[in-house]
C-alpha cells in the first residue's frame, strides 16, 4: 500500500528543506564542537570529538549530536554515533519531522580480523503518518595474511533491514554470506573471486548470488 498523500509530500518537503537546515548550521553560533583537533596516536581519528547542533531558520529546526571516539592504539578502530539528529519544519500549519540515529563500531580484533557493528534508524512523522526504517549488521573481514591484510581476504556478511509504517506496511530483508572472497592480485571481472551472498525478504523469497573470478550467477 502507498502511504497517504500527505505523508509523501511531507517527506519530499523534508528532503527539500534539509539543505536549508544545514545552511542554518553553517554559522559557528549554530553548533558547538570540541576535540576534533586532538589525535594522540596520529591515525587520523580524533581521540574523542563531539559536535552538537541546535539551529533554526525560517521554520526549519535541526538538532542532534555527532560523536567520534578513537580506540586505544594506532589503527585499532573507532566508534561513531549520530544521536537524535532531528529535522523539523512547519508547512501549511502542519509539522513534519525526520529523526535519525546511527551507530558504527569498527574494531581490529587481531592482525587479520576486523569487525564492524552498525545500526541505522530513521523515523518519519507527518500528519496522519509515521514510518520507521531500521538497518543493522555485524560483518567481519578476515585477511589471508597479516603482512598485507587488505590484499586478499574473506567477508562474512550479515545484516537486515526492516520497514513499517502506520498504514500497515511491513517489509524485511536480510543478507548473509560466510565465504565471500576477494584477491586484488587477481585480474577478475567481478569484485569477488569466489563465494556467494544470500538475500531473503519477509515473503520468504530467496536470492543467492554466486561469484567466480570471471563469472557470476543468481538463483532465485
Amino acid at each position: 500500500r502507498v502511504p497517504p498523500a500527505g505523508s509523501g509530500s511531507g517527506t519530499h518537503a523534508t528532503m527539500g528543506l534539509a539543505p536549508l537546515a544545514i545552511w542554518a548550521c553553517s554559522s559557528t553560533s549554530a553548533y558547538q564542537s570540541s576535540g576534533w583537533g586532538v589525535d594522540s596516536d596520529g591515525d587520523g581519528i580524533p581521540d574523542h570529538a563531539t559536535t552538537t547542533y541546535a539551529c533554526s531558520t525560517s521554520g526549519v529546526t535541526l538538532t542532534g549530536t555527532l560523536t567520534v571516539t578513537d580506540k586505544p592504539g594506532q589503527n585499532t578502530g573507532y566508534t561513531a554515533q549520530i544521536k537524535d539528529f532531528k529535522l523539523t519544519f512547519t508547512s501549511g500549519g502542519q509539522t513534519y519531522s525526520m529523526t535519525m540515529n546511527i551507530s558504527v563500531d569498527l574494531s581490529q580484533v587481531s592482525s587479520t580480523q576486523y569487525t564492524l557493528d552498525y545500526s541505522f534508524d530513521i523515523v518519519a512523522d507527518a500528519p496522519g503518518y509515521n514510518g520507521h526504517l531500521s538497518v543493522t549488521g555485524s560483518p567481519q573481514y578476515i585477511a589471508d595474511s597479516a603482512a598485507d591484510p587488505f590484499a586478499a581476504g574473506t567477508f562474512k556478511l550479515n545484516g537486515q533491514a526492516e520497514f513499517d509504517d502506520s498504514s500497515g506496511n511491513y517489509y524485511r530483508a536480510t543478507r548473509a554470506s560466510s565465504d565471500l572472497h576477494f584477491d586484488k592480485t587477481l585480474t577478475c571481472a567481478y569484485d569477488f573471486d569466489s563465494g556467494s551472498v544470500t538475500y531473503a525478504d519477509s515473503a520468504m523469497n530467496t536470492l543467492i548470488v554466486s561469484y567466480g573470478c570471471n563469472s557470476i550467477s543468481a538463483t532465485f
